[in-house]
This record gives structure tokens, sequence and C-alpha cells, in this order.
């Protein structure tokens, strides 16, 4: 076998992109979150409903996970000569399970995209008007 330096310095280079691009996307990820945070905050509603769209990524991860590990244990089975098949029907839950969490993401997204917010009212509260209406001072 011939050693090739050439290759070495493409995979090296390869790694480093691919390091990089990993970081980058965890980093631009956190600052979406700290964002949507602000605002959520800003809205008059508690931080906590952060966790909201902080469940497709956990629920992704755990499939993604889940799957692995089956995987990994089916090439096991088959290499081992272990005939048992495994049971996919825990990672079809996985999956129907992730679409729920993105139906509730988005039906929490409505409720928020079309409810009256707290700092609303509490504007219009202020200054004597109804939310929305012309005198409630709420500018859009």
């Amino acid at each position: 076998m011939t050693y090739h330096p050439e290759a070495a310095t493409i995979f090296g280079g390869a790694v480093v992109l691919v390091v990089f691009f990993i970081l980058f996307t965890i980093a631009v990820t956190v600052i979406n979150y700290v964002a949507l945070f602000k605002i959520i905050t800003k809205a008059g509603y508690s931080g906590a409903w952060i966790i909201i769209p902080l469940l497709p990524p956990i629920g992704y991860f755990i499939t993604l996970l889940s799957s692995g590990l089956l995987a990994s244990s089916a090439l096991n089975n088959g290499l081992n000569g272990n005939s048992s098949g495994v049971d996919w029907g825990g990672l079809v839950g996985l999956w129907v399970l992730d679409g729920i969490i993105g139906l509730v993401v988005w039906v929490f997204f409505l409720i928020f995209a079309f409810s009256d917010w707290p700092v609303r009212r509490q504007a219009a509260g202020h200054r004597g008007g109804q939310p929305g209406s012309r005198d409630s001072g709420v500018v859009f």
C-alpha cells in the first residue's frame, strides 16, 4: 500500500471544514434561540414558552440516535448469525411522535400569531382603548 500525502491533506481539510460547519451551525442555532427567547419575553409571555420550539430538534435527535442504535443492533445480529429480528415498531412510534411534535409547534405558532399578546393588553389597559383599535396607541 502506497502512502499518498496529498490524500491526508485533503482529508484533513475536509475534517476542518466539517468541524467548522458544525460549530457554525451550533452558533447560529444558539443565537436564533436567544433571539426567539427575547421575542417571546418582549411579547409579554413567560420565557418558559421557549421549550415549545426546542421540542422538534430534541425529538429528531432522539429518533436519529434510536435509529442508529437499532441499525447497529441489526448489523451485529446479522454478523453474529443471530436471525432474531429487530423490533422497528418503536422507531416508527418515534417518527409518529416527531410528526405530532411538529404539529403541536405549528399550532402554538398559530396561537401566538393570532392571539392578543399580554404586552398589547397591558398597553391598551394603560391607554384606555381596546387592543388593536385606533385609540389604543399600539403601533404595528
